[in-house]
């Protein structure tokens, strides 16, 4: 018979996947309001070259809390290991996120050259 997982690891899981959804979100605005944005002055001010440094900076905020999040994970599934898939599901998701970031970096970086 299978355990049931604890609420406090539940909300860790919960909330470690809306936090890979919102950070797929979030990058995938930041892209499209890059190309959005005209050359020259954009909205409010907001120039492309505002846009990369803002999502350079996002980049490197969601990479530290990814990296917190997926410890979290990690230890859940030691601690909780009677439901390993519950939080392999999740490491999953948020390690999903790695090869949006690199392929969105990447594509701006390739544009700009």
């Amino acid at each position: 018979m299978m355990s049931k997982i604890p609420i406090q690891a539940q909300t860790i899981g919960t909330a470690t996947t809306f936090l890979a959804g919102g950070a797929f979100a979030l990058g995938t605005f930041l892209l499209l309001a890059y190309f959005c944005i005209p050359e020259g002055r954009g909205l409010y001010g907001i120039t492309r070259n505002n846009l990369i440094m803002i999502g350079l900076f996002y980049v490197m905020l969601m990479v530290v809390l990814h990296i917190i999040a997926f410890v979290m994970l990690v230890v859940c599934l030691i601690v909780y290991r009677q439901q390993p898939t519950y939080f392999f599901i999740r490491i999953g998701v948020l390690l999903l996120n790695i090869p949006v970031a690199i392929f969105y970096t990447y594509f701006i970086i390739s544009i700009q050259n």
